[in-house]
């Protein structure tokens, strides 16, 4: 697999180099509040490479996984890959 130089990110960079990379899930909350998300987030950020907002998990209604990811911010979370 080839990644290109310029893109950004730790997976870019995992990927790039040939070294492992780490990724999680996180299971967005059952309603519109985030915070849950944020802080599971927050937690997994110097751990992973990238994350990925799971959708409609379970097949049970819950926050949409892009307005679920949006949340981020450049303190809070690192874009990994476009």
């Amino acid at each position: 697999m080839t990644v290109p130089a310029g893109l950004p990110g730790r997976l870019a960079a995992a990927l790039r180099t040939g070294r492992f990379a780490v990724t999680a899930e996180i299971g967005p909350p059952r309603g519109a509040d985030a915070a849950g998300l944020r802080a599971t987030a927050a937690l997994l950020r110097d751990w992973v490479d990238a994350a990925n907002v799971t959708d409609n998990q379970g097949a049970q209604v819950r926050v949409a996984a892009s307005p679920g990811a949006s949340w981020r911010s450049p303190r809070a979370w690192t874009r990994s890959c476009r």
